[in-house]
């Protein structure tokens, strides 16, 4: 019993000292990868503890490797991530396609890493009335607005009640209704 309860203890330290910050994070922030290396060091350490009258060498090794990999794997992800961030910020080419890229010259991040994402999108239009506040946000003017919703056959503002677009730059709106004389 105190052969195990001494691995035990031993492998959670070790498991924590090598995988704390990747177990401490949700299941969905996880990669695949990650997802197998904390299993297989999980089944590792779980074998070494019921399997006493084994050596704790035939465990620790493969475990030290698990850790040694996912560190590693870590190290060189961050690295390769940051010169990928500093590349980008240095380029100074547009998308013209994407439509929430800011006009201006001061924000040269796209949309999505300037203002969280919103499953919802940013409401352009709300009540017939132009919200000035968030066409500045994404560098448009209401007349780039307006020349938008011609493009669709909707001249006037007001007929639209509610007008958002999404992070790739797609509309989405609700019209208001119409009374009909009958």
């Amino acid at each position: 019993m105190g052969t195990a309860a001494a691995r035990t203890l031993l492998l959670i330290l070790l498991l924590l000292a090598g995988f704390g910050e990747l177990m401490s994070a949700k299941m969905v922030e996880r990669t695949f990868s990650e997802f197998l290396l904390v299993l297989t060091a999980a089944e590792l350490s779980f074998f070494a503890v019921i399997r006493p009258e084994e050596p704790l060498a035939l465990f620790i090794i493969p475990l030290l490797l698990l850790i040694i990999i996912y560190r590693v794997r870590t190290l060189v992800f961050r690295t390769v991530r940051g010169k990928m961030e500093t590349t980008a910020s240095s380029l100074s080419v547009k998308n013209p396609c994407n439509l929430l890229r800011p006009l201006d010259h001061k924000a040269e991040q796209p949309f999505s890493m300037v203002r969280p994402p919103s499953k919802m999108g940013l409401p352009l239009i709300e009540r017939g009335k132009v919200r000035g506040d968030n066409l500045k946000h994404i560098g448009r003017t209401p007349l780039w607005l307006r020349q938008e919703l011609r493009k669709f056959g909707y001249r006037d503002i007001r007929q639209v009640n509610y007008l958002t677009i999404d992070d790739s730059g797609n509309f989405y709106m609700d019209l208001k209704n119409r009374k009909t004389k009958s």
